[in-house]
């Protein structure tokens, strides 16, 4: 089976643990396997000349899977290729099957955080702008919904403690008649 010429690796961030891939639809193959093929150097000649599909704006993983492609089809990419293929590798490619593998709300917090974690790579002018996307969609980032991811965690210790907690703000914090509202006002610190 021939290759495509060769193109530098970019490793993969963190993905889930399994993926079935025949558990997911062809445009998500697609995309599943020219991510593998970049993390791994190496692409075959089919899976670069497959047609990943008509984009749609509304779509994401069309346009991520057209630059992986163009990416490994391209002799010398461009730094701004390099630049939107690492961030698909790095950020887009995990957080997308993360999100489908994780996918009830108990694990929201933990994925928001993942989030943040993969975009540190990026330099400062690139991290400002992924910091503001974050900040717009930071709702995982509220108290309530972290406490919820820790009467759900694996250890012991975490889930009490978000009781204790609970416990606390019912008895002496809250006004039961004061509706919380959700505020994405508040800065995140990114750097915790």
């Amino acid at each position: 089976m021939a290759a495509v010429p060769d193109f530098e690796a970019i490793s993969l961030g963190d993905m889930p643990p399994a993926i079935h891939e025949k558990m997911l639809s062809t445009d998500v193959q697609y995309l599943y396997r020219m991510a593998n093929a970049v993390c791994d150097g190496f692409c075959p000649q089919n899976l670069a000349s497959m047609n990943p599909g008509q984009i749609v704006h509304s779509r994401w993983l069309t346009k991520a899977s057209r630059l992986l492609r163009l990416y490994v089809t391209t002799s010398s990419p461009s730094a701004n290729l390099k630049t939107l293929s690492t961030y698909i590798m790095k950020v887009y490619v995990p957080m997308y099957f993360n999100i489908k593998f994780y996918n009830s709300v108990v694990y929201g917090s933990l994925l928001f955080f993942k989030f943040i974690q993969s975009t540190r790579y990026l330099p400062p002018t690139l991290r400002e702008i992924a910091n503001t996307v974050i900040q717009n969609n930071s709702y995982f980032a509220h108290p309530e919904n972290i406490l919820l991811a820790m009467l759900y965690d694996k250890r012991k210790d975490v889930r009490e403690r978000a009781i204790k907690k609970i416990l606390h703000y019912r008895d002496k914090v809250c006004d039961p008649t004061n509706l919380r509202v959700y505020d994405k006002k508040h800065a995140i610190n990114y750097e915790c």
